[in-house]
């Protein structure tokens, strides 16, 4: 019966489902009530109880064996193994296994209360990672009292159960959506007294005063992740410290801009902003991942996500900088509310330089992902930047679009974003100074230089000899940021129309003197000129053309000067400063002159005859050589001639003289000629890097910061030679050596076979790592590499 009154006096709460109410909602509803009883949640066959006293969480249990306290103090290394197997075996005296570790001297008694409230803690915080199960609350006293009971605080407890909520969807749909208004309860001081917050928490409070804020402001206005302000948000709410109001007049300032985007990528939008010079955030959400890109006067600065993939320690595994044992230690130590970065500092792990550098890193992976997004919403709020942090990118945009635009693989948004294959393209009057804020390698100023006159993405393709998708790729990229645009179409160039029966012109002629003599060079150009024009010569053809062809009497001859020919210029013959010739213009012009320049550009007629054309002089022919030491009267030099047979054939087997000066040239020039790096040279850098990449780990866990530098003095050790491998390369933080410094320095030194000096590199360092983890473990790392290498062959 008392069970029923209590379901009447507080339907919904005594009992249900998780899909209706989440686990956190629940236990703040029964603190509010002072409930004294237990709360019995059950999923899948495992129960989880929660005592009340008074509307304080005081104890909890579990039936889940991860849930015990023996594992869980073997977890935390308070006890070994041995201890555990040895008190299991008396578990049949009654007593529970705690007070039997502290009997048998395993267990300090402070020892054992720390490792019971720890238990408590798992046990209610795990509950809220709960999403489905069944509920019910009995009241009532309690039936056993606890010697060992919680001392915390029913909010506290809250707050740090939702940290540990891994689930954004859940958080999300807790906290309303991102222009959902939020502000400071009347009786909010109360609850906060009794919370532990961290400092970012204690700023998302402080940005809560007065009339409150926005989701969406917070995020720009605190410097933490979006993830951790929503978590923050829905542990305030759900005690009670702030609650959602409706926010009417100005609710949005015009500095928000928002939207959806595409297959275009949120590459136009950033350069954009950035071109603009703008102050803000810009958040990004695709389903249930969000992102932040922090800018600041058109630089990108700083980046978050929700994703805990994306996380410091999570990139830093990935990229082999820190180990499995470093990351469970930095996670532990996050207790304590300090950075990542700083935790490891503290370890030793990394060095204050690389930190930086990884750190960097990334955050342009998160951009650049990003910038790979095929769909989403997006918001921007301009104004000032909260708190900047110590490690900030200083990126201009246009870097990171193009850097970000080289990893999408998708032809359809590339042919699309170019707004087809056949649209004609043209640089922008600014391009070079877009240009000069990129890092422009050979293939990019192959695209541009195909630019110069406007063309389409099919003609650049023809030209330039890079693949057709890279081309594209370059060229999309371009276009977003405004380097090149579409070219209008009244400035597409059309074919020049032909005047019909004009009138004769005037044509001066150039001559070499008033004798009205042609020059070689002028007829030549005067040929061209006349084949650009598709100039006609014959009659018939003259007439289906409707061409006139006046008589030759009309023909005017102006004479000249003839202007000295200069050799720095880039064409013999051609005047830069010459009109350019008309096409359309019809010119009168004798039948004989025609056909006379006709022959000499046509490709049959590659030479003139001698008679065809008299030029002003002779030259005098060259003299030819002496023979060497020729004897005066030798009847056999005196009947030798030179005939043109002698001349075209080539004796290979005759011996060839050369002067002294011409042999130590050659000698001096030091040019191999056919020498070419090895055809695997990738390859064996590869397995290298490979090799290197885990011997590297070994000496960053034993030497911790000063890792790089051990490795830059094996390079030392092993002489120039070996030195000079590395000069051009950069040691990453993984280890490995930069792929382009590597082969640059086999090039440069031509190195027939770099792997064996490699090879030196990585048993130099195993030999000198072998004093700090001594020769049974030296022996399995060597073991390990061989291994490997042998794979990667």
């Amino acid at each position: 019966m008392q069970e029923s009154s209590n379901r009447e006096a507080s339907p919904g709460l005594s009992a249900g489902r998780l899909e209706g109410i989440s686990v956190p909602d629940l236990l703040w509803a029964f603190s509010l009530r002072e409930k004294t009883g237990t709360l019995m949640v059950t999923r899948n066959g495992i129960k989880k109880t929660v005592y009340f006293q008074d509307g304080r969480v005081v104890f909890a249990s579990s039936s889940d064996p991860d849930d015990r306290l023996g594992e869980l103090l073997l977890r935390e290394k308070m006890i070994t193994l041995a201890n555990l197997e040895e008190v299991l075996t008396r578990l049949n005296t009654g007593k529970r296994i705690g007070a039997l570790l502290v009997d048998a001297g395993y267990l300090e008694p402070d020892e054992l209360v720390n490792g019971v409230l720890l238990q408590v803690r798992n046990i209610i915080t795990d509950l809220f990672m709960w999403e489905t199960g069944e509920y019910q609350f009995e009241e009532g006293p309690l039936e056993t009292v606890e010697v060992i009971t919680l001392g915390t605080h029913t909010g506290d407890i809250i707050l740090q159960g939702v940290r540990r909520l891994r689930s954004f969807t859940m958080i999300r749909r807790g906290v309303g959506p991102s222009r959902a208004w939020y502000r400071l309860s009347g009786n909010h001081q109360d609850v906060l007294d009794s919370l532990n917050m961290s400092e970012g928490e204690r700023m998302l409070v402080a940005e809560l005063k007065g009339d409150g804020a926005s989701v969406e402001g917070l995020c720009r206005q605190v410097f933490l992740s979006n993830f951790e302000i929503y978590q923050a948000l829905w542990a305030f709410k759900v005690l009670g410290v702030v609650h959602e109001v409706e926010h009417l007049g100005g609710e949005f300032s015009d500095a928000v801009i928002e939207g959806r985007f595409g297959k275009e990528t949120v590459s136009p939008l950033l350069a954009r902003l950035c071109h603009n010079e703008d102050t803000g955030v810009l958040q990004l959400v695709r389903g249930s991942m969000e992102r932040t890109i922090h800018i600041m006067e058109g630089r990108c600065v700083f980046a978050t996500s929700n994703s805990p993939d994306d996380g410091l320690m999570a990139y830093l595994l990935r990229r082999g900088v820190i180990s499995l044992k470093d990351r469970e230690e930095t996670a532990r130590r996050l207790l304590s509310n300090k950075r990542v970065g700083t935790i490891l500092l503290e370890m030793g792990v990394i060095d204050e330089h690389d930190l930086q550098s990884v750190v960097r890193e990334h955050l342009l992976e998160i951009i650049y992902d990003c910038l790979n997004w095929d769909r989403g919403d997006f918001s921007f709020m301009s104004g000032s930047l909260p708190t900047m942090e110590e490690i900030t990118l200083d990126e201009p945009v246009e870097e990171l679009v193009a850097r970000g635009m080289e990893r999408i693989g998708s032809w359809s948004r590339i042919r699309e974003g170019l707004g087809g294959l056949d649209l004609i393209l043209q640089l922008t009057p600014g391009f070079l100074e877009i240009l000069d804020r990129m890092t422009i390698g050979p293939e990019e100023w192959e695209v541009i230089s195909a630019l110069k006159e406007p063309a389409s993405a099919m003609e650049i393709c023809s030209r330039v000899k890079l693949g057709d998708f890279r081309i594209c790729q370059i060229l999309w990229t371009l276009r977003i940021l405004s380097a090149i645009t579409p070219a209008p179409e009244n400035e597409v160039a059309e074919e020049p129309p032909v005047y019909e029966d004009e009138e004769a012109e005037v044509v001066p002629v150039t001559v070499a003197d008033e004798s009205g003599d042609l020059q070689d060079n002028e007829l030549y150009g005067y040929a061209d000129a006349m084949a650009e024009a598709e100039a006609q010569v014959t009659d018939d053809l003259a007439e289906a053309l409707e061409v006139s062809t006046p008589p030759a009497e009309e023909i005017q001859v102006v004479p000249e000067a003839e202007e000295p020919y200069n050799e720095d210029d880039p064409l013999d013959g051609y005047d830069e400063d010459r009109e350019p010739f008309d096409a359309g213009r019809t010119v009168a012009i004798s039948r004989d002159l025609v056909e006379a320049a006709i022959t000499a550009a046509s490709p049959e007629a590659e030479t003139f005859e001698a008679d065809a054309i008299e030029p002003e002089y002779e030259p005098e022919p060259e003299p030819e050589p002496e023979p060497l030491l020729e004897p005066e009267g030798d009847p056999e030099f005196e009947s030798w001639e030179e005939t043109d047979e002698e001349v075209d054939a080539e004796d290979l087997e005759d011996t060839l003289r050369l002067s002294r000066e011409q042999v130590d040239e050659a000698l001096d020039s030091g040019d191999p000629g056919s020498w070419e790096p090895p055809v695997d040279l990738d390859r064996q850098i590869s397995v290298f890097n490979a090799g290197q990449r885990v011997v590297f780990r070994t000496i960053r866990a034993e030497v911790g910061a000063g890792a790089a530098n051990f490795v830059r003095s094996c390079c030392g050790d092993q002489g120039a030679e070996i030195a000079g491998l590395f000069r051009h390369a950069e040691l990453q933080t993984d280890g490995t050596w930069e792929v382009d410094g590597l082969r640059r320095a086999v090039v440069e030194n031509r190195i027939s076979d770099p792997s064996a000096r490699y090879r030196g590199l990585l048993d130099l360092e195993m030999e000198m790592l072998k004093l700090h983890i001594g020769e049974a473990r030296i022996a399995s790392l060597q073991e390990q590499v061989d291994a490997l290498l042998q794979v990667e062959r």
